[in-house]
């Protein structure tokens, strides 16, 4: 008899894979810590690579409450106008980022301006309006040469390499991959606290890598992310 779909994402572990910088997933309950509101949020989710990069958030305005993605908590940054809400952790290079998430709230099916989900001062990544993608972004502006997957309903566009959300607030599996790193990465669900620019939506599961990977590695990943979260068409 098969394994379900989510026993067979147990058996993948993303440390094997090497270069891995920082790891948060918030069905994970054992990582997440919850304060005394009512709904309760997220005061800090442990980083499970192993490198102490945990992600924090002190003030509690802040502070940001969980949903789910197909059944499994996540963090759930709401559709509300754009906000200070938002984590950070110790910074970080990042040359690869592989990301569970959904984007709503955006009017017109589109990003707002700058919609960011991981940045710092050597840039990040951030969806931009008018179009429904989700590019990356220098310290000086878009256009970073980089390659992008996003696969939900749909799979890339038909260029192959700009990440888009074919439906805005579908489940996706995001990844994103190129030759020179982000430096100083420090910020989740915003862009280094700019209130303009802020995540709408939701996000399951973030693993950052230091390095390049391969592309059996990152197939590998995307699988495991995919049948985790039940995004299907994510599968191959």
């Amino acid at each position: 008899m098969p394994l379900p779909i989510r026993a067979l994402a147990t058996r993948f572990d993303p440390r094997r894979v090497g270069s891995l910088g920082l790891w948060v997933d918030f069905s994970d309950a054992s990582t997440v810590t919850l304060d005394t509101s009512s709904p309760a949020k997220v005061s800090q989710v442990n980083d499970k690579s192993g490198n102490g990069r945990n992600m924090t958030q002190t003030t509690a305005s802040d502070r940001f409450v969980l949903g789910t993605i197909n059944g499994l908590t996540c963090a759930d940054f709401g559709t509300a106008a754009a906000s200070t809400v938002g984590m950070n952790f110790s910074s970080i290079s990042m040359f690869e980022a592989h990301v569970v998430c959904t984007a709503e709230g955006h009017a017109g099916n589109a990003f707002d301006d700058y919609n960011a989900l991981l940045t710092g001062s050597g840039g990040g990544l951030q969806g931009q309006a008018p179009f429904n993608r989700f590019y990356p972004a220098a310290a000086g502006g878009f256009g970073t040469p980089a390659q992008l997957n996003a696969t939900s309903i749909a799979n890339m566009d038909s260029t192959g390499n700009q990440g888009i959300f074919p439906t805005m607030a579908s489940p996706c599996v995001f990844q994103m991959w190129q030759t020179s790193a982000y430096t100083g990465v420090t910020r989740f669900g915003n862009d280094r606290g700019i209130a303009s620019r802020a995540w709408k939506g939701r996000v399951g599961e973030v693993l950052v890598f230091t390095a390049n990977l391969n592309d059996d590695s990152r197939r590998a990943i995307r699988r495991y992310l995919a049948y985790k979260w039940q995004i299907t068409a994510a599968i191959p």
